[in-house]
């Protein structure tokens, strides 16, 4: 017969009980246990820890009234489990925390015992789980925040158990909390709020998530203090969740098929370039978005190890950075390996890196004007470029003057003499141009030191007749090369410029 359950213990009792008793799967029935065997199973076993002790025997336990040392006690493991047994911890003091090596407690953080809490654990044969937590309920002390208070101080409120309660009520101009003092190291503070009016900020408390919680009628939160920071345990909120509960450590989901209706958003993970590239500079695997800052654009951000589809958007602000790999000699970007290889990334710009094989990630560099730049692009059914408005004028400026990066250019005259200026050189760049029923003339953007069809000077220009197609190719860094297509089609010399 094997004793999988036990709902309940009598506090500070060491006598058996009647209880539910599942026997070889069957229903419950209740029933006396006098077996001498089962009587020390569920007789509470008084534990009272030695200094520095980390572990815990349940061997034959169901039920412990632990007792920690005066020094302290963390528990990182639970031995004798048996599996299907049921294991409840009933803490006799403030001393000792249960940790994740011991078990895989609720919101993955440790349990930190106060005096008749209890924690109720299960072992499935490899480990233990959490299945249930009590804390005792002590006095609830009311608080009502002044115009204009950022501060909570629990000093003056009793804590039993070491849990201190209060019941908030914020002031009618709201309260946005930026301090919570009056806790000792492993004491907890249970605010109930009464309205909406009051905001705990991410400076009074690491929240879950990192989010300021904003508080409803009814809502409750749990915090505890580890002798430095002030952290969230729990929240419980009667109109659902406020926030994002990111912070909590979770197992990873691999999901084959997701549709969204309205669409799935990564918050950004901040990291700070390194002139070696390490620590913060250090994107983790699982990384979607990073928001990069960098005090140096010779400073690096380190890509992680290489999994095949995984996409990392980044962005820099004012200073830009250089962007390695996590090992240049092996893992290439944009097809190049070698110790110290990197991509420089201006400021203000937007950067799509994406791992295509093991050893190659390939990256698209966007500015903040919207210039994408590629190594090299491959379109299985074609690209398309929609063609951008441009209105000869008379000095070629204004609506005269075609922007870098463009394709394809509309263009419109109202007078044969108005002009239409190329943008600066970039040597590969090809611009096409089609002119309606009027035409205009053609120059660069500097016409005595950048040439069109091998001709430079002051003034220099191309004239382009009406319903005629150009095709403007940068040849090298001072110099433009145009071929003409008239409206049927016909190639035709680009012609030869003039003053």
């Amino acid at each position: 017969m094997r004793i999988s359950a036990w709902t309940g213990l009598a506090k500070n009792t060491t006598t058996t009980r009647k209880l539910p008793i599942f026997v070889d799967g069957k229903d419950p029935v209740l029933g006396t246990l006098n077996s001498a065997d089962l009587a020390a199973v569920y007789t509470p076993v008084a534990v009272t820890l030695g200094a520095g002790a980390t572990s815990l025997s349940a061997s034959g336990r169901s039920a412990i009234l632990l007792t920690g040392d005066a020094g302290g006690n963390s528990v990182s493991s639970i031995s004798g489990g048996v599996q299907g047994q049921t294991l409840i911890i009933e803490f006799q003091d403030s001393l000792v925390n249960i940790t994740n090596a011991a078990a895989k407690l609720m919101l993955n953080e440790a349990f930190y015992g106060k005096q008749f809490d209890t924690l109720t654990l299960f072992y499935d044969g490899t480990r233990w789980e959490e299945i249930g937590r009590n804390r005792h309920v002590g006095t609830v002390t009311a608080q009502t925040l002044g115009a204009g208070a950022t501060a909570i101080d629990v000093t003056s409120v009793p804590a039993i158990g070491g849990v201190k309660k209060i019941r908030l009520t914020g002031d009618a101009g709201a309260n946005t909390i930026n301090s919570i003092t009056g806790l000792v190291n492993g004491e907890s503070l249970e605010i109930a709020f009464v309205d909406a009016l009051v905001t705990i900020s991410t400076t009074a408390a690491k929240l879950l998530g990192n989010v300021n919680y904003v508080s409803a009628a009814h809502d409750t939160m749990v915090l505890t203090y580890d002798g430095t920071n002030v952290r969230e345990v729990s929240r419980q909120q009667q109109t659902g969740l406020n926030g994002v509960l990111g912070a909590q450590t979770a197992r990873a989901a691999t999901v084959t098929t997701l549709t969204a209706t309205t669409g799935v958003q990564s918050a950004g993970v901040a990291r700070t370039a390194t002139a070696d590239g390490l620590t913060t500079a250090v994107i983790a695997a699982g990384t979607r978005m990073v928001d990069v800052t960098s005090g140096n654009s010779t400073h690096l951000i380190t890509l992680p190890a290489p999994v095949v589809g995984n996409i990392i958007d980044l962005y820099v602000g004012a200073n830009g950075f250089r962007l390695q790999t996590n090992d240049p000699a092996t893992v290439g970007l944009n097809n190049t390996t070698g110790g110290g290889t990197y991509l420089q990334i201006a400021a203000n710009s937007r950067v799509i890196a994406a791992c295509v094989t093991a050893t190659n990630w390939v990256v698209a560099i966007i500015t903040n004007t919207g210039e994408l730049t590629l190594t090299s692009a491959t379109a299985s059914v074609g690209v398309q470029c929609t063609p951008v408005a441009r209105t000869a004028t008379a000095d070629g400026t204004g609506t005269g003057t075609i922007a870098p990066g463009t394709r394809e250019v509309a263009v419109t005259s109202a007078d044969a003499n108005h002009i239409i200026i190329l943008p600066a050189p970039v040597v590969g760049n090809v611009i096409n141009l089609h002119v309606g029923a009027t035409g205009y003339e053609l120059r660069t953007s500097n016409p005595a030191t950048i040439s069109l069809n091998n001709v430079t000077g002051a003034g220099v220009e191309l004239a382009v007749a009406a319903n005629t197609h150009i095709q403007a190719r940068c040849v090298s860094a001072t110099a433009w090369i145009a071929t003409k297509f008239d409206n049927v089609g016909a190639p035709a010399g680009g012609g030869t410029p003039d003053a």
